[in-house]
């Protein structure tokens, strides 16, 4: 099953003809229309029709998707047609909606079938309630998006506080798409997002899709407007207040010159090229540990310390992402990534096996990507420094050392010895758990470090262990 842009066109069109040729409507609408549109690649492709579910799937060109999707009860058919080339694709095909109650970002959702009036009527943005007949080339705009397209205007249907009481989540769609297609918002849009942030609006939104959207701005370029939008508008108060919590707080500046922790930030996470989820958000919050650790120069010699920052981030970092609902991995991977951002200045002086220890965990390659953001980040009072240059030449040599090694395997000291927990068992007597993890932990450390090279060296390794427990 094939899932590019160009085979779901392609599916598209299928679709739109096999309804029309059974003797139903059907149109493109939404994000697709704008974006053909504005000549940007199409991500997602979402038809409507006057068609019920039932008589969608009674058209026999289209098969039941394996994907079983929620929306399916709220009038959603997902199906799968066959392209030329032997390949398939999915799209979703909804018939024709008006919503009876206002659903509260998706947590209560109650609608009725209608018609292609009422449907492009109960969508956000006027740009986004564009309809395309790709059979007979019509489009229907009933609401002047192609006028906000020309003067790149976001713009809410009609009543922008209805829209927005309908559905909250809509502040932040609208953030994102402002800041992701470059437009600029109403005046009387701009107006009624300030308004619901101020009435307590996004309180209502499911917070899991309050996280998704935050994911969305971060995961694209992007990221520096949209957060600096949301902070200007009052939103990241609400549902990041940590964050702003940054404003404000200064740093060394032999080492910041760029500013407060906030600046600093903005900038780390400016630099970003096609982050993956976990680095974004740890970018975001690698700091945020600074505003509980400030503590200010006793003198005049003296500089601005975070002691422990890293550790005390970490903390509210996870906090962070358990309240919007993340998954427990990523959370677990964003906490570890600020807890040891800091780690690789150390690199050079520790031992290979240290260096294998935390090249080991997953999420490696985010660390490396977040200590160049973090520099990114950066402007040192003295920008002819090239130490920042050879840290990261050596970081990357060393990774790429061990990738090397872990493609022909780490060696073991289980593999090449024999040592396991087994072996301690017989020779020590020591019991499985804690005790024997932390002894086969430090044996394979040593052995990785060259102290151990034979059965005796472990030997005496261990009995030095058991004496000093």
């Amino acid at each position: 099953m094939t899932q590019n842009n160009t085979d779901h066109w392609k599916a598209a069109e299928i679709v739109v003809s096999e309804l029309h040729a059974f003797g139903f409507e059907g149109f493109l609408v939404g994000g697709a229309v704008r974006d053909i549109l504005l000549s940007r690649g199409p991500k997602d492709f979402d038809i409507v029709t006057n068609a019920t579910p039932q008589e969608v799937m009674a058209i026999p060109s289209f098969s039941k998707s394996s994907f079983t999707d929620p929306a399916q009860a709220f009038g959603v058919t997902r199906v799968r047609v066959a392209l030329d080339d032997g390949s398939e694709s999915d799209l979703e095909i909804a018939t024709y909606r008006r919503d009876v109650e206002a659903h509260l970002g998706r947590k209560l959702t109650k609608v009725e079938f209608t018609h292609i009036e009422d449907d492009l009527e109960r969508r956000d943005f006027t740009i986004n309630a564009l309809a395309l007949d790709p059979h007979n080339d019509f489009l229907v705009d009933l609401h002047g998006g192609l006028d906000d397209l020309d003067s790149k205007t976001i713009k809410f249907i009609g009543d922008p506080d209805k829209r927005i009481a309908e559905d909250p989540l809509r502040i932040l769609r609208a953030v994102r798409f402002r800041n992701q297609l470059g437009f600029e918002y109403d005046p009387v849009t701009k107006k009624a997002l300030i308004e619901a942030v101020g009435q307590g609006r996004l309180d209502d939104i499911a917070i899991d899709r309050v996280g998704q959207e935050l994911t969305r701005m971060l995961l694209h370029e992007s990221r520096r407007a949209t957060f600096e939008d949301m902070q200007s508008l009052g939103i990241l108060d609400v549902i990041l207040p940590e964050l702003v919590a940054t404003k404000g707080v200064q740093q060394p500046p032999d080492h910041h010159f760029e500013g407060d922790v906030w600046v600093h930030t903005i900038l780390a996470l400016e630099s970003l090229a096609d982050p993956t989820a976990r680095l974004a958000w740890a970018t975001l919050l690698h700091d945020i540990g600074k505003v509980k650790t400030f503590r200010a120069p006793k003198s005049a010699e003296d500089r601005i310390h975070f002691d422990s920052h890293f550790r005390v981030g970490a903390d509210m970092a996870g906090t962070i992402m358990a309240r919007l609902k993340f998954s427990k991995k990523l959370q677990e991977d964003v906490s570890w990534l600020v807890h040891y951002h800091l780690i690789t200045d150390s690199f050079a002086g520790m031992s290979q096996s240290r260096r294998y220890h935390y090249m080991a965990n997953p999420a490696f390659h985010d660390l490396l990507e977040l200590h160049k953001a973090d520099l990114c980040g950066s402007i040192a009072a003295d920008p002819s420094n090239e130490k920042d240059d050879e840290i990261i030449e050596g970081l990357e040599k060393s990774w790429l050392e061990y990738r090397k090694q872990a493609g022909a395997e780490v060696p073991s000291i289980k593999q090449t010895l024999g040592i396991d927990g087994n072996w301690l068992k017989k020779e020590f007597n020591i019991a499985g758990g804690q005790e024997m993890g932390k002894v086969l932990d430090q044996l394979q450390a040593d052995f990785l470090d060259g102290k151990i090279k034979s059965i005796d060296d472990a030997r005496q390794k261990v009995t030095a262990l058991l004496k000093n427990k």
